[in-house]
């Protein structure tokens, strides 16, 4: 959708300027969108006001735009559904203006414009991308209003009607920053201009204006790619262009073919689409979240809540759940407690528990069956001092940076069962390969001194861990 709605608006444009008959193109475009992706709605949206604002501006109609939207409108029914398939991007924008539970469970649903994580972070909320989200949604909006004022009716309507269509869910950013983008570059030539006639720019800041822009995305550019930016935040998401073991559950994935471990399987909703690709066995759930039942699909959440994995499996009698750890924490401490389940295989990311008398091959995990190779003394690592605060930050430009999530999650699933030996080798691991203070680690490690009645180590670590 994004590669069409761009072609779209230029074809739009160049015609606005100069009537270019490229404009019959627009008809084919719009049918294979419609057969290629669902918000094949916002391109009908940008042809309807390129039609409705040429009009306005020019107090005539445009027979020949009048004659493509026609066109463009009969292109969504020729699809395989017809009637269903015009519709189904109607239903879309139900969900994104909250008639559904969708809008109420999946974050990127909903608006935005929210002020709970400012109060959340802080002073850190200046390096949440949903501050930049909100700051330049603003600053587009602005440009709009100014558009309908000097007369631009076509530019104003483009960048307001998806400034809406960002305010209701914050998943329509790309297609917000893809339209807006060129109109904010536009106006504000136009706007820089008008002050440099007044005397107010001079002739030089315009010029200096860009070279600036250029600098800061390379350094933004550079910092995504030595992960520096990802680290600073504490984001999962790193560059590269292999599969990331850190967000898909590539490893468990190929535990579960390899041991032919196919059964009724409770999944997470997040390992869904991943596994339909690469798991031969009907599933549980996948993220196609506008086709799922309103029923099943508050069934589903509230699993997800403290005590409530119990229900669920009491209906649906799994024998393979099938999650990541970390973040199901309600399915996680409900598993821990259930003795008709075992645990079989942890990584850094995904948890597999089977059903006991399933597949009796599969041995339960026990303080032999994970013990990590490591052998880093863990009492040396803590010593280790990692850069921290302005330090950190410059460091991002010189190295690859590595924040050790992976080994900070396997040492977590440890400490919870009891495998000392594993989780404290897992945990040096990760301070000896991380490029920054590794928070987390040291947290768990206070905590395990602490139980161990070392409480010099306990408050060491405990002030790594506030650092």
């Amino acid at each position: 959708s994004w590669i069409f709605l761009s072609a779209l608006l230029l074809i739009l444009e160049n015609y606005k300027r100069t009537e270019n008959k490229k404009i019959y193109v627009i008809p084919p475009l719009m049918l294979i969108w419609a057969n290629t992706h669902s918000l094949s709605i916002l391109g009908l949206i940008v042809v309807l006001i390129y039609f409705t604002g040429i009009y306005l501006e020019q107090k005539k109609w445009d027979r020949k735009l009048f004659f493509v939207t026609l066109l463009s409108l009969g292109a969504f029914f020729i699809n395989p559904y017809f009637i269903d398939g015009f519709l189904f991007p109607f239903k879309q924008f139900l969900i994104i203006k909250g008639g559904a539970l969708q809008k109420e469970y999946i974050a990127e649903l909903q608006t935005p414009f929210i002020a709970s994580e400012l109060k959340k972070q802080g002073i850190k909320y200046l390096l949440n991308p949903l501050f930049y989200m909100q700051t330049y949604a603003l600053v587009a909006l602005v440009f709009g209003i100014r558009f309908l004022r000097k007369k631009n009716i076509t530019e104003g309507l483009l960048i307001l009607s998806f400034f809406v269509i960002l305010y209701l869910a914050m998943k329509n950013y790309g297609y917000f920053l893809f339209v807006s983008l060129p109109l904010i570059v536009k106006g504000a030539d136009e706007l820089l201009e008008e002050k440099k006639g007044r005397k107010i720019v001079s002739e030089e800041f315009i010029p200096r204006l860009r070279v600036i822009s250029f600098g800061i995305s390379i350094i933004m550019l550079w910092l995504t790619i030595t992960d520096g930016l990802p680290v600073l935040r504490s984001s999962p998401y790193r560059f590269g262009i292999s599969i990331d073991k850190r967000s898909v559950p590539f490893d468990a994935v190929r535990f579960l073919n390899g041991n032919k471990l196919h059964g009724k399987m409770l999944n997470h909703l997040d390992f869904g689409g991943y596994l339909m690709n690469n798991y031969p066995d009907k599933i549980f759930i996948d993220g196609r979240i506008e086709l799922l039942d309103q029923k099943f699909f508050r069934k589903y959440f509230s699993s997800l809540a403290p005590g409530g994995l119990d229900n669920i499996i009491k209906e649906y009698d799994p024998e393979i759940i099938f999650f990541p750890f970390t973040k199901a924490t309600g399915w996680w401490s409900s598993l821990i407690g259930n003795k008709n389940f075992r645990p079989v295989y942890f990584d850094g990311l995904a948890a597999i528990y089977l059903k006991n008398g399933s597949f009796p091959d599969i041995k339960e995990l026990d303080a032999l069956s994970v013990q990590a190779t490591s052998k880093l003394n863990i009492y040396d690592m803590i010593k280790e001092n990692k850069p921290s605060g302005i330090n950190s930050f410059l460091n991002c430009f010189i190295k690859k940076q590595y924040y050790p999530i992976d080994e900070q999650n396997k040492a977590t699933f440890c400490f919870t069962y009891g495998f000392m030996d594993a989780a404290l080798a897992y945990s040096a691991e990760g301070i000896k390969r991380s490029t920054v203070n590794p928070n987390n680690i040291f947290y768990n490690l206070s905590l395990y001194f602490k139980n161990e009645g070392r409480m010099q180590e306990a408050e060491f670590c405990k002030k790594k861990a506030a650092t």
